[in-house]
């Protein structure tokens, strides 16, 4: 994980994100701003979103949202609709101030643990569904809320997510080596069937990648 000053500026007791890489044409990637509490984008986002922009189709639910980065930029630079999910009312006020400073309005916002809060319906399945999970203990890190609390979480979202995939749609998932049961989940993920689509080094000690799972079409 990263130090945030090494990737956010401190401005009025806000920490935001400059993002100005160029991507998608003339499109830039959009400034979020993130409160104390709220997980701030880091190299993980970054490697999501850049997956998702290059793998991802159609429209998104981010479960996890946080700041809105991952889910924002996508619905600004894919122009697809998405669905901002978090069990943190906090991040989702956070993330939909984000939203609206940037006229992002194709965009809907849902307090969830997980799926527990998301229509499950035929009307309601997604095309590309993402989850950057939480990969530390209360024990680990208490500087967050409950969003950075791992119990499980990463088996839930591998048995669930299916159920809200569109025939044809695919699953992300962002892993960190920094995870306690790291090899655990990477053989649990290869014997379901996941595929590492990308990965990358973050600092000295951890590496971050991203798996894909695709729902077949009956």
């Amino acid at each position: 994980m990263t130090n945030v000053a090494n990737v956010a500026g401190v401005a009025g007791g806000e920490n935001m994100m400059h993002k100005n890489s160029s991507s998608d044409g003339a499109k830039k990637r959009l400034t979020v701003k993130a409160w104390t509490g709220v997980y701030w984008p880091a190299e993980d986002s970054e490697l999501l979103l850049a997956t998702l922009l290059e793998k991802g189709k159609g429209d998104l639910l981010e479960i996890g949202c946080g700041s809105g980065y991952v889910c924002l930029n996508y619905a600004w630079l894919k122009g697809q609709k998405a669905t901002c999910a978090d069990i943190s009312a906090e991040a989702l006020s956070v993330a939909e101030r984000n939203a609206k400073e940037h006229g992002i309005e194709d965009v809907c916002f849902i307090r969830s643990d997980l799926f527990n809060a998301i229509p499950d319906d035929d009307g309601h399945k997604y095309s590309t569904i993402a989850f950057n999970p939480p990969y530390l203990s209360k024990e680990e890190d208490e500087s967050f809320d409950i969003t950075l609390h791992d119990e499980g979480i990463i088996e839930r979202y591998m048995e669930e997510v299916g159920h809200y995939l569109k025939e044809g749609g695919a699953a992300f998932l962002l892993v960190s080596s920094a995870h306690k049961r790291w090899a655990e989940l990477h053989s649990a993920l290869k014997e379901k069937g996941w595929q590492k689509l990308a990965e990358k080094p973050a600092g000295y000690w951890e590496k971050l990648s991203v798996w894909r799972v695709e729902k077949m079409r009956k």
